[in-house]
């Protein structure tokens, strides 16, 4: 900024002015592919973290009701399981006392999760699983991938082993 002779006048010049956006159009560009990859993970690390506490909610319930409690992908109306469907557009739990994974007069939702982010992507080995009074699950083994349209390096996957108690790792863990 320079010194005018005039007091009154005081500010930038265009000059001045042109080099600090400059520099600042560098920086935000620089800074905006690490956000998008933050927003990203931090989808996966919510989706995946969401459905961990789905998994423990069931398990905690089956123990404490002495029941069976089914956790499976939802239909889009959040009132039973959907056998077509993905993880990503949601998932119950709920007792299910004839253990049919049909949500019937007898049996309560504890809990439903709506549906995530649509770039999320999500493969599993099964549709859902069920949790019997000793706190194990009826088909141990079961994972769920979670996958960012950003590529390999972008997901997380959760295990959930005979002990009923859900692990998750990130990619690079998972080798």
């Amino acid at each position: 900024m320079r010194l005018s002779e005039n007091p009154s006048e005081k500010g930038f010049t265009l000059i001045e002015l042109l080099v600090g956006l400059s520099i600042l159009g560098i920086v935000t560009a620089i800074a905006a592919p690490s956000m998008s990859t933050m927003i990203e993970n931090g989808r996966l690390s919510e989706a995946s973290s969401s459905l961990a506490t789905a998994m423990r909610l069931a398990k905690t319930e089956s123990v404490s009701r002495l029941v069976t409690v089914t956790i499976c992908r939802s239909n889009a109306a959040g009132t039973n399981c959907n056998t077509g469907g993905k993880w990503r557009d949601g998932w119950i739990v709920f007792t299910d006392a004839d253990r049919d994974f049909i949500v019937d007069a007898e049996d309560t939702i504890l809990r439903v999760q709506p549906s995530f982010h649509t770039a999320l992507q999500t493969h599993s080995n099964l549709g859902g699983n069920q949790f019997i009074p000793s706190g194990t699950v009826r088909y141990p083994k079961m994972y769920v991938q979670f996958k960012s349209a950003q590529g390999a390096a972008h997901h997380k996957y959760l295990f959930l082993g005979l002990n009923g108690r859900p692990t998750q790792q990130n990619a690079s863990d998972h080798r």
